[in-house]
């Protein structure tokens, strides 16, 4: 085989014969094609990106001189071309919170059903316009915010303006977002329950008194009480934040008030981990003396001693949903709204109080 020729030994098809370039062992570049096809670098990105017509012809000579030599356009050189990519930007509070991670499972595996890769970014203390800024430059097809919420306040939608008219942006998990759980039905589920089995004096451990979510939360306990016939004063919320030393802190508070409610409603799962932890400590039996409702059914509520009554935030659909909203979005639909119902999942951290049997 003469130096320069196809390793098949076949000319490449096409209008005109495809100049033959030597073959090595890195993999052919952009420039190898255009040399190939007789055409400009120029060309070939507009055969690979689709960024400007190109004459028939002369197209099917740059495609073949790329299936011939087996080139690979370079994600990044095609993402500056486009002024996009196929990546979507996630940015979650934090990524030790099980409940975050359930979100972003959702987020990870619609994105990669539809081809797209995820850029994970945690906020933490720091806030989300940081990351949003850098995601911008980053050119990413569209970004999926899973807000602070309940920890903090409702995020102010000045940091969210900072992408608009840029990249489509989708707000997950708060009270303002376009895909949310019916946190006023968790709430109404949780007390409700309490409730049934007897329980009179009730507490709402955690989250912030100014977040959305909170507010929501305590309305519907409000709701689960004013149809119990009870007054909503009846309810004792202790703010704070959602974490399992959060919870130990909580009820160490709780415990030292001579009329300590005998049914909690917790912001989170991890803040009824540390709940359940604080009352073993102090020799209290849960349930015979204390009942605990936990917000999440993380996969650990399985797991905690006694197995954790909660109501099941459908976590995962939410980070699927999000991603299809997202979706639509860069496709140029409208914003939309979608709100997932929770459910009851009743465990080993609840009972009637002071031990009764259910009637």
């Amino acid at each position: 085989m003469r130096s320069g020729s196809w390793s098949a030994g076949e000319p490449v098809r096409g209008q005109g014969m495809v100049r033959p370039v030597t073959a090595g062992t890195r993999g052919a570049s952009i420039r190898d094609v255009a040399r190939a096809a007789g055409v400009s670098i120029s060309t070939v990105s507009r055969v690979v990106n689709g960024t400007a017509p190109v004459a028939p012809a002369t197209r099917e000579r740059v495609e073949a001189a790329i299936e011939a030599l087996g080139y690979r356009p370079s994600a990044i050189a095609r993402q500056l071309a486009s002024r996009s990519s196929g990546t979507v930007g996630l940015l979650v509070p934090h990524l030790s919170d099980p409940a975050c991670a359930m979100v972003a499972e959702g987020v990870e595996a619609a994105a990669r059903a539809r081809k797209l890769s995820v850029i994970l970014c945690q906020t933490g203390s720091c806030g989300e316009a940081e990351h949003l800024v850098r995601l911008a430059e980053l050119r990413v097809a569209g970004v999926v915010v899973v807000a602070s919420e309940p920890d903090g306040e409702e995020p102010r939608d000045g940091c969210y303006r900072t992408l608009a008219g840029e990249v489509p942006l989708v707000l997950a998990g708060t009270g303002a977002g376009a895909v949310r759980v019916d946190e006023r039905e968790a709430g109404y589920l949780a007390a409700g329950h309490l409730l049934e089995l007897g329980h009179e004096k009730l507490a709402f451990l955690g989250g912030s008194a100014g977040s959305t979510v909170v507010r929501r939360r305590l309305e519907g306990i409000e709701r689960a009480l004013r149809e119990a016939g009870m007054e909503y004063g009846s309810t004792l919320h202790l703010p704070g934040g959602s974490g399992f030393e959060d919870g130990r802190a909580a009820f160490g508070r709780l415990a030292r008030r001579e009329d300590r409610p005998t049914g909690l409603v917790c912001v989170s799962d991890l803040l009824a981990a540390g709940v359940l932890r604080a009352a073993a400590e102090m020799d209290l039996g849960v349930p015979e003396d204390l009942s605990v409702v936990g917000i999440d059914d993380v996969s650990l509520s399985r797991c905690f001693s006694p197995p954790l009554t909660t109501v099941a935030r459908p976590l995962r659909e939410l980070g699927r949903l999000a991603v299809e909203e997202l979706v639509a979005l860069m496709a140029g639909s409208e914003p939309g709204t979608c709100e997932l119902k929770p459910e009851l999942v009743v465990r080993g951290s609840t009972g009637p109080p002071d031990g009764r049997e259910e009637g």
